[in-house]
């Protein structure tokens, strides 16, 4: 472990995510990533897909589609907070989202109308099943970065990958299509086009390389994936005849040896890798216009950081999304929450990062206390005493009183 360099002398005295401070700026001004998710369903009964077997943790497929009211609100939401976002990507998720292949135009003629100004990457994860020469112009021509669910060579995919329809095999419609479009447009199709094999444990990983380096496809745009077998009717072989995805690409030990290497100093204040900032990486929709953090979390409204309709309504979605003060913080409105009610202000104006600050707890309770003293000369409490007025008028004094008691 000397040898290989992964003991430091120094050590983390504080974590701390390097945007802590700057979150509230990023989330309004700096989305760049949404993931559209426009139907629920699916044309295939994949063995191993979590939404077609009895999980009762997951939805299932059904015929749920994304209309066109939250697709259009979810484009004008990712238009009006990414200002500072050099370049934007919108991705099509499912079910099989080509299902919904009119909404998927109508997005992208929309979309490229907003973002005149700004580069954008279309990206969509598919089984392969619909494509046809109308829908291959219509990637090309956007330049539609595809991820293809080919699980390997036709007894591979067949064995775990049918039509929902028939229970037949998918293979040969899913290549007849790809075969077409690298044909269609074979720089496209070589410089665009990923796979996302899913690999069950007890199969053996040289098999699926050594099929897609037979289609002279670069092994660099494959990506396995573990299937989860969890509730699924499977044995596993107990004859070990066979070499795994880790054991072929020896991923973890060699990932893990070389991150530490590159990291030459440790810095003391540090956080750990794997925790995005949700609504920045990623910004996942449903069908119904509920925001998750990404595709990958559970569809569970238990798990929703808002919604297109109402934006962050409460301040308890506030803090899902944005993260509590820290110690010795507190999260102080400039226009105080109770002006939602007393002189009607909407809660989107109220809980935004614009309105809220991290402040200490000493200068939050002065300033409180301030609000709650009256006016000179009056009966009137300071909170009295604004209520009514405009929102500009009481966040500029709320600016103030911040620059008063120290909290700017």
């Amino acid at each position: 472990l000397l040898k290989k360099g992964l003991f430091k002398s120094n050590f983390i005295a504080n974590i701390k995510h390097p945007c802590t401070e700057l979150l509230p700026f990023l989330l309004d001004r700096s989305i760049n990533d949404v993931t559209l998710q426009v139907t629920q369903n699916c044309n295939f009964s994949c063995r191993y897909c979590l939404y077609s077997n009895c999980n009762n943790i997951e939805r299932h497929h059904n015929n749920s589609v994304m209309s066109w009211n939250i697709a259009k609100k979810t484009i004008d939401f990712l238009y009006d907070h990414s200002s500072d976002a050099q370049s934007i990507n919108i991705a099509f998720y499912g079910g099989e989202p080509l299902l919904n292949f009119g909404l998927i135009k109508r997005v992208v003629e929309y979309a490229n109308y907003k973002f005149i100004t700004k580069n954008i990457q279309y990206s969509m994860t598919i089984n392969g099943s619909l494509l046809k020469e109308e829908i291959d112009s219509f990637l090309i021509e956007n330049n539609f970065l595809l991820s293809v669910s080919l699980d390997g060579p036709q007894n591979v995919q067949d064995k775990h990958r049918r039509f929902n329809s028939n229970g037949k095999g998918t293979f040969q419609s899913v290549m007849e299509n790809l075969m077409r479009l690298k044909n269609i447009d074979e720089t496209y199709f070589n410089r665009n086009v990923y796979y996302l094999p899913v690999v069950i444990e007890d199969e053996d990983y040289r098999v699926v390389q050594n099929f897609f380096s037979t289609m002279r496809i670069n092994l660099d745009r494959v990506t396995p994936l573990k299937a989860n077998m969890s509730g699924v009717d499977y044995i596993y072989s107990n004859n070990k005849n066979y070499v795994t995805v880790d054991e072929v690409l020896n991923t973890t030990q060699d990932k893990t040896i070389t991150i530490l290497q590159q990291k030459s100093t440790i810095p003391s204040i540090w956080h750990p890798n794997g925790q995005c900032i949700p609504g920045i990486q990623r910004l996942f929709v449903d069908v119904n216009g509920l925001f998750f953090p990404c595709e990958k979390i559970t569809e569970d409204k238990t798990y929703s950081i808002g919604d297109i309709n109402e934006g962050f309504d409460t301040f308890r979605q506030y803090k899902r999304v944005y993260g509590k003060a820290a110690k010795g913080k507190e999260l102080h409105h400039i226009v105080e929450q109770s002006q939602i009610e007393k002189s009607g202000f909407d809660p989107k104006q109220i809980h935004n990062p614009k309105n809220i600050i991290e402040i200490d707890k000493s200068v939050h309770r002065k300033i409180t206390a301030h609000y709650n003293s009256k006016v000179r000369g009056t009966n009137m409490t300071v909170r009295e005493w604004l209520t009514g007025q405009s929102f500009e008028v009481q966040y500029n004094y709320g600016i103030k009183m911040l620059k008063e008691y120290g909290g700017m």
